[in-house]
């Protein structure tokens, strides 16, 4: 069966609802960026975000644990929400979802493909991108044909125009695949490409 609307939602506290759901269904706006640099001995860093750079002029600070969470390191692209900070700094908030691994041959996330019906494209069901957006993440055709019903996969994706997530890069992947965490062992910066136009993988 299929299964209503209300499938595969949890009882428990706020009728089921995670902290992102909350934030979500709060009206948080949602912003993305790359994560800048990473300085371990002052556990933290700076998220590279086209947004905050607009309207604040400024980089967006995070803290090693909200990385961690969300096994993000430098070069990789997430998605967050904002607070702002006791001394007035835009800050990366829990929870903080990585939608691509900067290593090459790497996957930030994992789902199952599902082909839309009389349709060339198709979807991947993956609960952490399903909390942050509300839907499925859209396959185009050109990866759809290599993929078939069911098949579980491991991807990044990227945002769209309307901010909705794209898978970029997908591959099969066995049930114990397990994304690897960013390194935040070391220092590290990257380029993010800043006033160069499109940097790496730029679309």
């Amino acid at each position: 069966g299929k299964g209503g609307k209300d499938a595969g939602k949890g009882g428990g506290k706020n009728g089921g609802k995670s902290k992102t759901a909350l934030k979500v269904a709060a009206g948080e706006k949602l912003f993305n960026g790359v994560i800048r640099m990473f300085n371990p001995e002052k556990k933290s860093g700076f998220i590279d975000c086209k947004d905050t750079q607009y309207q604040f002029a400024q980089d967006v600070y995070v803290f090693q644990d909200v990385l961690e969470r969300g096994l993000a390191g430098p070069g990789d692209k997430v998605c967050f929400f904002l607070h702002w900070s006791a001394k007035g700094q835009p800050q990366a908030s829990s929870p903080l979802l990585r939608i691509q691994h900067s290593a090459e041959g790497q996957y930030a996330l994992k789902g199952h493909y599902k082909p839309r019906e009389g349709a060339d494209f198709g979807f991947i069901a993956c609960e952490e991108t399903r909390e942050f957006f509300d839907r499925d993440v859209y396959v185009n055709k050109d990866i759809a044909v290599t993929l078939e019903a069911g098949q579980l996969v491991s991807f990044n994706c990227y945002l769209n125009r309307d901010g909705l997530p794209n898978a970029e890069e997908v591959v099969p992947c066995e049930e114990e695949w397990l994304p690897v965490p960013g390194d935040l062992s070391i220092a590290q910066q990257v380029d993010t490409g800043k006033g160069k136009g499109k940097g790496k993988g730029g679309k």
